[in-house]
C-alpha cells in the first residue's frame, strides 16, 4: 500500500474512570478507618494502595474483609511473591472466604499477629491458634 503524506490523527480518546460503585466507595472508607493511613503489615509506611485479598476475577466483593490498605512495596510484594503473600493471608485463593480466612497484620496500636478482618471494617483475633513456625518475617520483602 502506498501512502502519500503521513496518517491522519484524531483528537485523542478521554481517558475516563469508570463510575465507582457505593460498595467500592464503602469499602474504602473503612479501610482507611482501620488502618489509619498506614501500611496494616506494619512495616511503617503509610498506605497508598488498596488492595483486594480474594481478586475481583475470582469472585472478591468490595469488602473491608476482603481489602487491606498497603503501601506500594507490600502491594508490589503480593504481587511478585503470591505464595508467600496466600502464607501470610493476604491472598485469598478463589475457593477461599476472606471472612474465615486470618491474615497476618499489625493493625495500628495492635501487635502483629493472626487477624480475622470484619466486613464492618474491624479485625478480631483469629479465634484458633496459628503455630508460631507459620508467623511470617516482621516485614514481608
Amino acid at each position: 500500500m502506498n501512502r502519500s503524506g503521513p496518517l491522519a490523527r484524531r483528537a485523542p480518546l478521554p481517558r475516563s474512570r469508570p463510575a465507582v460503585s457505593s460498595d467500592e466507595s464503602q469499602a474504602r472508607l473503612l479501610v482507611a478507618a482501620r488502618s489509619r493511613g498506614w501500611c496494616e503489615t506494619g512495616d511503617g509506611e503509610l498506605a497508598s494502595d488498596w488492595a483486594h485479598r480474594k481478586a475481583r476475577s475470582q469472585g472478591g466483593a468490595w469488602s473491608a474483609s476482603n481489602g487491606v490498605h498497603l503501601c506500594r512495596a507490600c502491594h508490589a510484594w503480593c504481587h511478585n511473591r503470591p505464595t508467600a503473600a496466600r502464607d501470610v493471608g493476604l491472598i485469598v485463593p478463589a475457593a477461599g472466604d476472606p471472612e474465615r480466612a486470618p491474615v497476618f497484620l499489625a493493625p495500628p496500636g495492635e501487635p502483629a499477629d493472626w487477624w480475622l478482618l470484619t466486613p464492618a471494617g474491624g479485625f478480631v483475633l483469629a479465634p484458633y491458634a496459628v503455630p508460631p513456625a507459620l508467623y511470617p518475617p516482621r516485614r514481608p520483602r
